[in-house]
């Protein structure tokens, strides 16, 4: 399973991470402000990140989806993890960065209440990280104003326009689909590196008294279970997933919400679940389901986070074609119309329990695991920071056999 582009990812990654070794003096510590369009319970994308900074030493300011000033938790702060501070910060209103003034001015605002929070902890010069939302463009502004670089994650295809925008106004770019990463370098060139999408942490083991809790809101749906490990909303095709429903009534469909279109006997709403019961979702299932609206760019692109929780128990996946499932074609089931997802999701059911590709999943998962991400997005940064912001240390073995490991793992798991 590989391609030219997974070979050009590779080599600009093992350069990034050589240079971290080459370049730096000591062992890389940096700081970093992370900004999300979520809450940190989400556990989406940028909550990964700044995870993944944590666990290899730096310290981060989480900065969560803004909140109106009246709003009872705004401005405060709060220690996530050891290494992750997480901030709520306040605007007057979402609605305002409408207006073209407006948003200049409440981003002058949300910069200064960041910088101050930053400040209060201690950080020297901070890495800036940005997700989508066209606001970020006038955000980064502001802190290239006070000499701060700034890194847009790309996760999505939102529309050229916001792309294009919040891509201008980065030092770096971070592209995790890969379809996004061709589209970006294209246009912006070297200040874009495609990266892996984060997959759950390897510590996802129950206690026996949490996971018999956590069963029960699914241990009387009879199998065959299928799942998909999200909230029901606009990346789904409603039509071909009911389709699909009323044609097998003897399949049980699992979602962690409720869909207001789409109405099966055979369709539970098991509600919304944390990181471990999702883990324990998985091993209780039988087929990770993935009825995409390819239609859409913005689903078409996406590289689901729930791809790897299905991967990390060994489960085969039955899915709509999204471009990134191309490099895993092999190891999953894809169909575009009803009748040719059912038949993915027989020969999903139909798999043994000892089939290689089980093991191969799993493998997949834990390379994907933050635990394996600390080891490369930190020396990403370095690579394109280090020399302007202090980024390092003393260099010593632990340090060329962290790079080295890095390169050699993530060089040999996606070349395979």
């Amino acid at each position: 399973m590989t391609n030219t582009l997974v070979v050009e990812m590779d080599e600009e990654l093992a350069e990034s991470v050589a240079m971290s070794a080459s370049t730096q003096d000591h062992v890389p510590v940096g700081e970093a402000i992370v900004f999300s369009g979520f809450r940190w319970n989400a556990n989406n994308t940028p909550e990964r990140v700044a995870l993944v900074l944590g666990q290899a030493g730096w310290r981060v300011l989480y900065c969560s989806n803004t909140s109106s000033f009246l709003h009872e938790g705004s401005g405060k702060r709060s220690k996530l993890s050891e290494s992750v501070e997480g901030l709520e910060p306040w605007i007057v209103g979402q609605r305002l960065n409408l207006l073209p003034v407006v948003d200049g001015w409440q981003a002058k605002l949300l910069v200064a209440q960041v910088l101050r929070n930053a400040r209060e902890l201690g950080f020297q010069r901070p890495v800036v990280m940005y997700p989508h939302g066209i606001w970020f463009a006038a955000v980064a502004r502001e802190f290239k104003k006070r000499n701060l670089p700034c890194v847009f994650l790309c996760m999505d295809h939102t529309g050229k326009r916001e792309w294009e925008a919040l891509a201008s106004e980065a030092d770096l770019v971070f592209a995790v689909p890969p379809s996004m990463y061709q589209l970006l370098k294209a246009e912006f060139r070297d200040k874009v590196r495609l990266i892996p999408q984060i997959g759950p942490g390897l510590n996802t083991e129950h206690t026996s008294g949490a996971e018999s809790e956590a069963s029960a809101r699914w241990e009387k749906i009879p199998r065959p279970r299928l799942a998909y490990v999200g909230a029901p909303n606009d990346r789904l095709n409603p039509a071909l997933f009911a389709q699909v429903l009323a044609e097998h009534p003897e399949w049980h469909f699992l979602t962690c919400g409720q869909m207001t279109n789409v109405s099966q006997p055979n369709l539970h709403n098991i509600g919304w679940v944390g990181p471990q019961e999702i883990a324990a979702i998985c091993r209780a299932i039988d087929v990770g389901f993935m009825p995409y609206d390819c239609r859409i760019d913005f689903n078409l692109h996406c590289v689901p986070l729930k791809l790897f929780d299905y991967f990390g128990a060994g489960l085969p996946v039955a899915s709509t074609p999204i471009l990134c499932l191309q490099e895993y074609k092999d190891l999953v089931y894809l169909g575009e119309t009803a009748e040719e997802l059912a038949q993915g999701i027989r020969n999903a059911l139909a798999e043994a329990s000892d089939d290689p590709r089980r093991e191969e999943r799993r493998r997949i998962a834990r390379a994907h695991s933050p635990q394996e991400m600390a080891k490369l997005l930190p020396a990403v940064l370095i690579a394109a920071f280090g020399k302007s912001h202090g980024l390092g240390g003393k260099r010593d073995a632990a340090t060329d056999g962290r790079a080295a490991a890095a390169e050699e793992s993530w060089a040999d798991r996606r070349r395979r």
